[in-house]
Parts: C-alpha cells; sequence; structure tokens
C-alpha cells in the first residue's frame, strides 16, 4: 500500500505553550480549550493512528523539546483526515 498524509488536530494546554512556540508543528490557532495544532503525518495508510501519535512525538521531541504528554489535552480523531496533495 501506497503511504499517505493525514492530518489530526491536537489540542494542547495554552498555559505553558504561544502559538510561536508550536507553529514549527505546523498550523496552529486558538481554540476554546487551548491551541489548536493541525499535524500532518505520512501514514502507512488511512486511519494509522498508531504512527500519527508516533511521529507526533518524534516531531515533538526535535522541535518542542519541553511539551509532555501532560501538556496535550487530546488528539481530535473525529476531524481527522486524508491530506489530498497534487502530483507533479
Amino acid at each position: 500500500m501506497v503511504s499517505q498524509l493525514s492530518m489530526v488536530p491536537v489540542i494542547i494546554d495554552s498555559t505553558k505553550f504561544s502559538l510561536t512556540d508550536l507553529a514549527c508543528l505546523g498550523d496552529v490557532r486558538l481554540h476554546d480549550e487551548g491551541i489548536e495544532l493541525d499535524f500532518v503525518s505520512r501514514v502507512n495508510y488511512d486511519g494509522d493512528d498508531e504512527t500519527v501519535i508516533y511521529n507526533f512525538w518524534a516531531t515533538v521531541g526535535s522541535y518542542v523539546p519541553l511539551l509532555t504528554n501532560e501538556d496535550v489535552i487530546r488528539f481530535d480523531w473525529d476531524r481527522y483526515i486524508k491530506v489530498k496533495t497534487r502530483l507533479p
């Protein structure tokens, strides 16, 4: 099966981080629960949530090392979408 891109919004506690702190991870905006981050991940198949979570934490470790599991309010799996990209 061909790899593809998927996006899942991640809600992060806004008391410890600002929008600019998290902008390196994807599109960010204020949400009523905290900061909403649209995290895009390459996955092996549609609905591959384990790979999304793994890629999220691998990316966080490189770009925002102070972000911990306790700072993540939730992954919004109800709004998980396949990202369509144009082929060259």
